[in-house]
């Protein structure tokens, strides 16, 4: 169980450990399961955060990992469209109409890099109730988005390539979506240790 880089460590509260879940689903397209997924940890995440308050921040913003920047896009657009109305239509999340998405990947301008780290340190307000929004909602529907994108301007959605991987240090990550499966296991390895770091 030990190497040159590492060596097995029994999970305590002093060195916790991840846990790592997989998803087979034969017989169905990639695209549909990304949604399903996704959709449901944001509906849980939202869900822990009104029940348990600020001990839920780590699982808020969902980091979803692509091995292609072609893959990236494609989930990008069913962030903004499907994901977005599949949980509308389940009146999760209302804290905004739509998800609040960013990238990290090559082909964005390094200011704007710098930006989406700034914005992936802002946590989540565990004051806000989903549930009196969504009344609120129903009775003022602008007004009540208004109010809600003032108090939670954290991200709810971070697509990144193998960027992700070198000097991205943010704290609060606790949950990741690894889309496809890395060339190799070092890069998984180096992927999915930018979450889950505290």
């Amino acid at each position: 169980g030990e190497t040159f880089f590492s060596r097995m460590v029994p999970p305590s509260p002093g060195s916790p450990g991840r846990r790592y879940r997989g998803v087979l689903a034969p017989g169905e397209r990639l695209k549909s399961v990304e949604i399903r997924v996704v959709t449901a940890l944001m509906e849980h995440a939202q869900y822990l955060l009104d029940r348990h308050g600020a001990a839920a921040d780590p699982y808020m913003t969902v980091v979803d990992y692509f091995t292609s920047t072609r893959e990236l896009a494609g989930m990008r657009r069913l962030t903004d469209d499907d994901i977005a109305d599949r949980l509308a239509s389940q009146q999760v999340r209302t804290r905004r109409r739509r998800p609040s998405i960013s990238e990290l990947t090559s082909r964005m301008p390094s200011s704007r890099i710098a930006a989406t780290l700034a914005e992936l340190e802002r946590r989540f307000d565990p004051a806000f109730d989903s549930s009196a929004a969504m009344a609120e909602f129903r009775r003022d529907p602008a007004a009540a988005r208004e109010r809600a994108e003032d108090r939670l301007p954290a991200l709810d959605v971070l697509l990144a390539t193998s960027m992700l991987q070198v000097g991205v240090d943010v704290q609060r990550l606790g949950l990741m979506v690894v889309t496809g499966q890395p060339k190799n296991t070092a890069e998984y390895i180096q992927a999915s240790s930018r979450v889950g770091r505290s």
